[in-house]
């Protein structure tokens, strides 16, 4: 038996690598977070980290006016005094209370551009930087998932190769596991291929950069791994409710469609709305608890007592209990469907 799904999962693996759909969807998989990498990258070159004032120095003979750029770097290596050695007795007054005004707020935008420059580097550098990259697919990562699910599962339904398929001695369940399973497989090899990716980029990225930012903290590579852990977790129900609806259908396009909107709706329309009325329905529905799963950190109950387990339970092992429902109950029920409705011959999508 599993030998026979492995088997088939083999087959299933080659026929999606020959098919166009999962191409197309790791190269906007890959472009994505390589976006977000190298615009952090271009911030970091192109965007001044200091602040500075500009002393505008009166038109001279010819009618011209100009100004003195004054940074808090010229501040603290005493360029002050030959900046403004244009500028005339009667406007120098002027020009040192601004001055002075800046070098009173330069401890503070020290400290901001540090944090900012941090967060920058942290974004660039790994495994920070991986991290970032796997949180940027996190939003449009269920929506190209559900569109993989249904265009694999409904290309059989489109050319009529189910029933050739199962005619050679495969079980239905068997045939319908194993295309779950190659897609399951595809996903983590997508997600393997834009980590490596991340990592080539933040690395080219460094170099190019090719200062002493290499040694900012910029986190740790257990948080990545759990990035990438969850983004494995959270996408299981959508393949599941993708595959039930386009079982259900019969076709690729309306499964694909159905999860889309299914998807959306209650993202932008069903959570707000329920939220807005004051009905406790959004902790029942799937999009807003893998938010809440992508989101934890997986904490074990902190402190004694019931608030402690309770707040532990609603907060983070419920979300994980309502996905392993959707997944379940889709999944059962996608077989289920797919196990006692006649197979029929192609519909030419």
């Amino acid at each position: 038996m599993i030998r026979q799904i492995l088997r088939l999962t083999r087959w299933e693996w080659f026929k999606l690598r020959r098919r166009w759909m999962p191409w197309i969807l790791l190269a906007v998989l890959v472009a994505i977070p390589q976006l977000r990498l190298w615009g952090t990258y271009a911030v970091f070159l192109f965007v001044p980290l200091d602040m500075y004032v500009f002393v505008s120095i009166p038109a001279d003979a010819d009618g011209v006016e100009s100004s003195i750029r004054v940074s808090c770097d010229d501040i603290e290596g005493g360029k002050v005094d030959s900046l403004l050695a244009d500028v005339p007795d009667e406007f120098r007054e002027q020009a040192l209370r601004e001055v002075e005004s800046l070098r009173e707020r330069c401890p503070g935008i020290r400290d901001e551009d540090a944090a900012r420059s941090r967060h920058i580097t942290n974004n660039l550098i790994l495994p920070g930087s991986l991290t970032s990259g796997l949180n940027a697919v996190a939003f449009i990562l269920p929506i190209l998932v559900m569109i993989l699910a249904s265009s694999a599962i409904g290309a059989e339904y489109g050319l009529g190769t189910f029933r050739p398929a199962l005619t050679r001695g495969a079980r239905r369940w068997e045939f319908l596991g194993a295309k779950v399973l190659s897609i399951a497989l595809t996903l983590a090899a997508g997600l393997l291929v834009v980590s490596l990716s991340v990592v080539a980029g933040s690395m080219a990225a460094t170099l190019l950069i090719g200062e002493d930012v290499v040694a900012a903290d910029s986190g740790q590579w257990s948080s990545a791994a759990l990035a990438f852990g969850k983004l494995i977790l959270v996408l299981l129900p959508y393949i599941a409710v993708a595959t039930f609806f386009t079982v259900l259908t019969a076709s690729g396009m309306a499964g694909v469609s159905i999860s889309l909107v299914h998807f959306l709706f209650e993202l932008t329309v069903f959570s707000p709305l329920a939220d807005l009325l004051g009905l406790n329905i959004g902790n029942f529905l799937l999009a807003p608890n893998v938010t809440m799963v992508w989101a934890s950190t997986f904490p074990l109950p902190a402190g004694e007592g019931a608030g402690a387990l309770a707040s532990f339970l609603d907060m983070d092992l419920n979300p994980f209990l309502i996905m392993l429902a959707y997944t379940v109950v889709s999944g059962a029920a996608a077989f289920w469907l797919f196990l006692h409705r006649d197979v029929t011959g192609p519909r030419g999508e």
